[in-house]
């Protein structure tokens, strides 16, 4: 996933360091995400309250990259743009069984694409992610039962 961001990244951002920012409504799966990727493993249970940032060393062709990771708590409450100056890489994640979750992504895309100029100081890719995939088709068959 981050890979491929990681290695289209403009020449204007050092590339010894990635600051990436995980935004999304409550209880979309941000900080499964984040777990998932620094532990290669899947936790059930998450405290969706606090926001942390987290550090994992990556190589990237070879080259070192010190990846640091933002578990925002709900971005739909509290103002996203204040991750603009510190993020180069915004994964916005949605809840693929809540309408609602998506709707606040698409708000949360457009609010980073009408500030990107004004408030970002940093060259930046965006991303959306859907989450909870396997929870469609789980959905799904309760509904039918």
């Amino acid at each position: 996933m981050l890979a491929s961001l990681l290695m289209n990244q403009e020449a204007s951002v050092s590339p010894t360091e990635m600051h990436v920012a995980l935004i999304g409504m409550k209880n979309s799966g941000k900080s499964a995400i984040a777990v998932k990727y620094l532990t290669k493993r899947f936790l059930g249970e998450y405290s969706s309250d606090l926001e942390d940032t987290y550090c994992r060393q990556e190589s990237i062709n070879q080259m070192p990259l010190m990846v640091w990771l933002m578990d925002t708590v709900d971005s739909a409450e509290r103002d996203p743009m204040r991750y603009l100056s510190w993020a180069d890489v915004f994964v916005v994640i949605y809840d693929t069984t809540s309408r609602l979750s998506f709707q606040v992504a698409e708000q949360l895309l457009q609010q980073i694409a009408s500030h990107e100029h004004s408030l970002c100081t940093r060259d930046h890719k965006t991303m959306l992610l859907g989450n909870k995939i396997d929870l469609e088709r789980y959905s799904g068959k309760k509904l039918a039962n």
